[in-house]
């Protein structure tokens, strides 16, 4: 069976240029992979110059029985958004909220306990915060809909708390080589149950469902291309959330950020093979060589967006739907999952 060494996780994933490869238990002090040595070759380029290719993300993933939502945030020393999408599980009907901007997003946080990211806008308000020596992942929306429009989209507010302190909490990182071993990319991910109130066009409802956190920072290239699968929900009365990705080096069998994260415990998951014979609108195949997964992406929901800006040009597609197959356990358990919701992104970014 497949796995991988699981330490005690470091403060810096990259200490005086030197990087940390590996996958770790609990989460990173601080979130700061700048100072890896010539990360573009051997041209001498200034480390000032290189800091302008690390991009940071934040996710925050919501799922409970009636609702199923992410909240992204992006951010790079040039632009920066923040977009939240939600799903009616009954009915398909989506609401997407984005706001792109400039200089009003905090940058990912460099010390992840008490850090935050925020878009702070008149209209729109989302602020991702994380507490409590990494055992709490809040997020609090404020967002305006639209006025007047045939299918207008309502007003969406709320507070939402992840713990990954209580029964079914955990946390994992990675420091992967990105590309090449001069790069790298470093992900946190947390999981667990998560409560709290929503409240679309002034009618209020509990939260009582799962949540998965997300951060990320990387040294992007000029063009990246990226798929990613997101499984997140409470199965048999338990948290089940897992994190698949297309390869990002040639050593991703040794060193990935493929994880598992079931019931408080943490299963590290072989490279995936990820295949959209349909497009991405159709059945998506994902699959490993260690019979430890094999998935089905049923897509229900998509959304596509293209964004130009300058020099800039993003083409992203968030999928909602619902996977089926089964995913093996570090003990050799195996879940067997049938309409278990996710999200599925596939990024396209220029730069």
């Amino acid at each position: 069976m497949y796995t991988r060494e699981l330490k005690e996780a470091p403060e810096y994933p990259v200490f005086r240029k030197e990087p940390a490869f590996g996958s770790y238990l609990g989460s990173f002090k601080f979130l700061d992979i700048s100072g890896m040595r010539r990360p573009y070759g051997g041209f001498p380029i200034p480390s000032a110059v290189t800091k302008l290719r690390i991009f940071g993300s934040a996710s925050f993933f919501f799922c409970d029985g009636d609702i199923l939502g992410e909240t992204f945030f992006f951010s790079n020393p040039v632009f920066a958004y923040m977009e939240t999408v939600v799903w009616n599980r009954k009915t398909a009907v989506r609401h997407v909220y984005r706001q792109p901007v400039l200089n009003r997003l905090t940058r990912m946080p460099r010390k992840i306990e008490g850090g935050s990211i925020s878009c702070r806008k008149k209209r729109n308000f989302a602020r991702l915060s994380i507490r409590e020596n990494l055992h709490n992942f809040a997020l609090a929306l404020k967002l305006t809909g639209t006025r007047g429009a045939k299918n207008r989209r309502q007003d969406l507010s709320g507070k939402l708390v992840l713990s990954c302190a209580a029964a079914g909490g955990a946390v994992f990182s990675a420091l992967v080589p990105y590309v090449n071993r001069r790069r790298c990319q470093a992900s946190i991910y947390a999981a667990g149950y998560a409560g709290g109130e929503i409240s679309c066009s002034g009618k209020t409802q509990r939260f009582q469902g799962a949540a998965l956190a997300e951060l990320r920072e990387a040294y992007f290239s000029l063009r990246t291309k990226a798929a990613r699968l997101y499984g997140f929900s409470v199965w048999n009365g338990k948290v089940l959330a897992f994190c698949l990705g297309d390869s990002v080096s040639k050593d991703d069998y040794a060193c990935n950020s493929n994880v598992l994260l079931y019931d408080g415990k943490i299963t590290p998951l072989p490279p995936v093979r990820i295949t959209r014979p349909y497009g991405s609108a159709g059945e998506w195949i994902i699959q490993d060589t260690e019979n430890m997964v094999d998935l089905k992406f049923l897509p229900v929901s998509v959304y596509a967006h293209k964004k130009s800006l300058l020099i800039v040009r993003t083409q992203y597609k968030t999928v909602y739907g619902n996977f089926e197959g089964a995913l093996m356990t570090a003990d050799g358990e195996m879940l067997p999952l049938k309409d278990f919701p996710g999200i599925a992104k596939k990024i396209l970014l220029r730069l």
